[in-house]
């Protein structure tokens, strides 16, 4: 899928890069999102996963590289929301609405060409072991503004606390809700998935 040429040509502005991602993929490299001419140093973003289900950003000039990798794997299958911003010279990565990581390269790469901004491929698909993307995108949305919360987080049931894992401190949240001494979320307290607490 591509969004034109003008897209994602965020010069040395502020920018947010935001998707929600579903993948299992463990082998290989591929191509998530990117604007990128050629699989070569140049003026780029390019957001590719890894076997390890980690995703990464490179954002170039020429053969400078302010870019970052995520901490967290994505490929468990389930639903993630990813959020990219660059502030400044500070790159950073959200997943599911928590920080990550950040990188100050103390640099800004000036992100302007005339390649289209594509999704589910990258230009190094085929030339250096990147492959199509092989799960399910969604929500895409950029800005030429640092702003994590472009995208909310996706949760998951029974993540009562929102804290990206399934814990004792979300059962004594369900137990508090099912004795009405606080109030939660159908989903986020539904352990079980019988419509109740």
């Amino acid at each position: 899928v591509t969004f034109g040429t003008s897209a994602g040509n965020f010069g040395t502005s502020d920018f947010t890069i935001a998707f929600v991602i579903q993948t299992t993929n463990t082998t290989s490299v591929e191509g998530v999102l990117g604007k990128r001419e050629v699989c070569a140093f140049s003026s780029f973003w390019d957001v590719r996963s890894n076997g390890s289900g980690t995703l990464s950003l490179e954002v170039y000039e020429n053969n400078v590289n302010a870019g970052l990798a995520t901490t967290s794997r994505v490929n468990d299958g389930l639903f993630h929301t990813v959020v990219f911003t660059r502030e400044g010279t500070v790159v950073s990565a959200y997943v599911d609405g928590f920080l990550k990581w950040q990188n100050d390269a103390g640099f800004t790469a000036n992100v302007t060409n005339n390649a289209a901004l594509t999704a589910g491929t990258s230009a190094c698909t085929g030339l250096d072991g990147t492959v199509r993307f092989t799960g399910v995108l969604d929500e895409i949305r950029i800005a030429d503004t640092a702003d994590p919360t472009l995208l909310p987080p996706v949760f998951h049931c029974a993540d009562a606390t929102r804290s990206g894992d399934v814990s004792a401190a979300d059962a004594l949240v369900a137990l508090r809700t099912a004795v009405a001494l606080e109030t939660c979320d159908l989903c986020l307290c539904d352990f079980n998935g019988s419509g109740t607490v």
